[in-house]
């Protein structure tokens, strides 16, 4: 599916086919998908087929999704992706991934920004993950820029969140050649926050983030 360059208020429900490419004919300066604040811009959630990484999606600037308790940017569930020269851009969540969030996924993100995104007043004892919040999954993050994103009350993991969910496995998380900087959380672990999953960072830049421990 190739788009043309414009602005496009869409709360996309992602169709349950395999291997289905959403290219940009520009790029995420001037392909923009609006969520227009009333829900996650791009929601993946597959109950009979198998959707894997020959689905990309690719040259778009994702913002202004809101209104959901996870994922304002993409909610990606029991499925992957290839997430390629995207914008994730000002969206927003009541709990978990003000950007992104994963759950049972095997997705890539690669040469692609998580900015400016963030979750709302976290209640205690859920987790935060302002840019990304990653449970239960396999993610490889390459070129990926996660700045200037925040999660706030009882909250962790301005940039990045990642932990086991209570239904899914350790999550395997990889982060190549990127940065995670001037992130924030009202909590702990401004930048990155890691509970029982296994991470390997290579040449990451992890600089300029901040938290609050009370």
């Amino acid at each position: 599916v190739l788009v043309q360059p414009g602005t496009y208020t869409e709360n996309i429900i992602w169709p349950e086919t395999n291997g289905i490419k959403l290219i940009s004919a520009g790029d995420s300066s001037n392909t923009i998908i609006d969520g227009g604040g009333i829900s996650c811009v791009i929601y993946m959630n597959p109950q009979t087929a198998t959707i894997d990484t020959t689905t990309l999606i690719q040259g778009f600037k994702i913002t202004n999704g809101g209104n959901v308790a996870v994922g304002g940017g993409l909610i990606i569930f029991n499925c992957g992706v290839d997430i390629n020269k995207c914008e994730i851009n000002q969206n927003q969540s009541n709990s978990k991934g003000g950007g992104i969030y994963f759950e049972n996924s095997i997705s890539n993100i690669s040469k692609s920004g998580i900015y400016n995104n963030n979750t709302g007043e976290v209640p205690d004892g859920v987790f935060g993950g302002g840019g990304i919040f990653i449970a239960g999954s396999e993610i490889n993050l390459r070129e990926v820029a996660i700045n200037n994103n925040s999660t706030s009350g009882y909250s962790v993991g301005g940039g990045l969140a990642i932990n086991e969910d209570a239904n899914s496995d350790r999550s395997n998380v990889k982060v190549y050649n990127s940065s995670i900087g001037y992130n924030s959380s009202s909590y702990a672990a401004g930048g990155v926050f890691v509970q029982s999953s296994d991470v390997i960072l290579s040449n990451v830049k992890i600089h300029h983030n901040s938290s609050e421990m009370k």
